[in-house]
């Protein structure tokens, strides 16, 4: 216990500081927020958990497939949000993330990419908020907001279902077939039985990569789609496998 009080104590001054940001961002010019939250105290998280055939999974996604704008719930510090503004710089790339000091930090670090719309709301709320922007477009959307005791998935989902043209990827999911990659289990498991309803109709993948060949966190995902043409390029990635139940 006593490295848990540690690392603790030598974290209070970079928390401190995230919460003096987080209550007095309006306050604070851009230059000084960078000075405030720079170099090793930057909170700092691996664009998809640090997984490298996630990250290749995406590139190749978001360049055979072309979408008009991104979509990302879960902001958290935004380095994965960075990560995708930077791949896509002409397109709008909109992003949400509950936490208040999370999303300061966020913002802090995407404020140079003008391509991003970061949001301070429930994911879900967000989502219906966005939706006159992007319902008609082709979306690439990155749900990561499902931490916490009220699992928003679920009317996630049924927001987008409404939009016309749309690839989601599900971070922390249990993949199918393979235990080598974790997956979410609070409040419930984030699995195929969860999104039961969602699937009716529509195209499901799953990484076919190994877990034990992945890096970083190693923590599973799934893809989905229910435009047909989607499907055939999701099929014709060999990073991907389709789930037929």
């Amino acid at each position: 216990m006593s490295w848990i009080k540690g690392t603790l104590e030598r974290r209070l001054p970079v928390l401190h500081k995230m919460g003096f940001v987080a209550r007095n961002f309006d306050k604070i010019d851009p230059p000084t927020l960078k000075v405030l939250l720079n170099g090793s105290e930057f909170l700092y998280s691996p664009p998809f958990n640090g997984q490298e055939k996630r990250r290749n999974l995406v590139e190749v996604l978001l360049d055979a497939i072309p979408f008009e704008a991104i979509v990302e719930t879960g902001t958290f510090v935004g380095t994965t949000t960075q990560y995708l503004c930077r791949l896509q710089p002409t397109i709008d790339v909109y992003t949400s993330e509950l936490n208040p000091i999370f999303h300061s930090i966020g913002k802090i670090r995407l404020i140079e990419h003008d391509n991003c719309h970061p949001h301070h709301e429930d994911s879900a709320v967000f989502l219906e908020r966005i939706s006159k922007q992007v319902a008609d477009l082709c979306c690439f959307v990155y749900l990561d907001a499902h931490w916490g005791a009220s699992n928003p998935l679920t009317r996630e989902l049924n927001v987008i279902e409404g939009w016309r043209k749309w690839v989601v990827m599900i971070d922390d999911f249990a993949v199918e077939g393979d235990d080598g990659y974790g997956f979410d289990s609070k409040p419930k498991a984030l699995n195929i039985e969860c999104i039961g309803e969602f699937l009716e109709g529509k195209y499901a993948y799953f990484p076919s990569v190994q877990g034990r060949d992945e890096t970083g966190f190693r923590r599973g995902c799934i893809v989905i789609t229910g435009d047909p043409g989607v499907r055939r390029v999701l099929s014709s990635t060999e990073l991907l496998r389709e789930w037929t139940g």
